[in-house]
């Protein structure tokens, strides 16, 4: 064997006063450590899916069923921006805690209209539904906040590399609301129907957050995390007339109550440029977002429609475009 310098040991390491040598510190000690302030600000631009309310449609009159003869009235959401910011201070060279506020709101007006009289409701108690109108308008917002508490361990960061684990805690707010107007032509005879679901909770949650930068600047991250949210939606369903007319009957005041434990799992994958020697990255993504056993506004109704509150858990997802732009101190 060639001859050649021997292995240091840990004392000799700490002679030389190097942290990494010797083998009993942390990886994420070498090379580069996490800064004592990390503040962040991310641009969403997302949608809701498995989220739509069919509220009305034209039917020609028919025994036993009405036959449709047209598109239904759908109440839908499309792309809506939101926004997600907070800051991370560090606790030592390998941990920090984490503060995150997310906030989005979408929205949708729609309406159908037919000289007539012959559309149907969809979102009407039953003994309502068999009476035409020739104009339906729907507004429908869905909207929620999310507050994020988290302790970051970063147990790789080195050779451009960083990889961390999280735990913490979430505040989570959903909140959809519906509006649908029923009139004859010249706007007498109104009918109002108004569902909304508030959902409000608090649990636990974990996940990974990893990127890797390139020697050109250029840079791949990815994170994921899993909440448990316990929490009470609380659900409402009104439905009144505003003119007395032949068949319009009584207002509907109804309303549900459901505790229960709402799993969110989030994803997000993208890419960006680091610059001013990793003090400043600017990034943009992909983002995933799954919230289960919760009440959907379209189950809701079905439930006051048919007197049958039980199986109203389903899934409503969330996904779209992220931009961010974090810097160090």
């Amino acid at each position: 064997m060639m001859p050649g310098p021997m292995p240091q040991s840990a004392g000799e390491a700490m002679a030389t006063g190097d942290p990494c040598a010797g083998g009993n510190q942390p990886s994420c000690a070498c090379n580069q450590g996490i800064p004592e302030w990390e503040f962040f600000g991310d641009f969403l631009y997302i949608r809701p899916r498995n989220a739509n309310v069919a509220y009305g449609v034209a039917a020609a009159p028919a025994a036993p069923t009405p036959i449709q003869i047209a598109q239904p009235g759908i109440a839908s959401i499309d792309f809506h921006p939101g926004f997600r910011a907070g800051f991370a201070k560090t606790l030592d060279d390998c941990n920090a805690v984490v503060a995150t506020y997310s906030h989005y709101e979408g929205e949708n007006q729609d309406s159908i209209s037919s000289p007539a009289d012959n559309i149907l409701p969809m979102v009407s108690h039953p003994v309502y539904a068999p009476i035409p109108w020739s104009q339906a308008d729907s507004f429908y917002r869905m909207r929620f906040d999310l507050a994020d508490v988290d302790f970051r361990w970063t147990f790789e960061n080195q050779n451009d590399t960083r990889l961390s684990l999280f735990a913490g805690t979430r505040y989570a707010v959903l909140d959809q609301r519906l509006n649908v107007d029923f009139t004859y032509q010249g706007g007498v005879d109104a009918q109002n129907v108004h569902s909304q679901i508030n959902f409000e909770g608090a649990g636990l949650r974990v996940g990974f957050d990893g990127q890797r930068r390139t020697p050109f600047g250029l840079m791949f991250y990815g994170r994921a995390a899993a909440s448990l949210i316990a929490g009470t939606a609380r659900c409402s369903y009104t439905q009144t007339a505003g003119n007395t007319g032949e068949g319009i009957g009584p207002p509907v005041d109804t309303g549900y109550r459901a505790d229960r434990v709402v799993p969110i799992i989030d994803a997000e994958l993208g890419t960006g440029v680091s610059l001013l020697n990793d003090r400043l990255r600017i990034t943009a993504g992909y983002s995933f977002s799954g919230w289960f056993n919760v009440v959907r506004t379209d189950q809701f109704i079905k439930g006051v429609q048919g007197n049958d509150f039980t199986g109203m858990h389903d899934t409503l997802t969330f996904d779209g475009f992220v931009g961010r732009v974090e810097l160090d101190f």
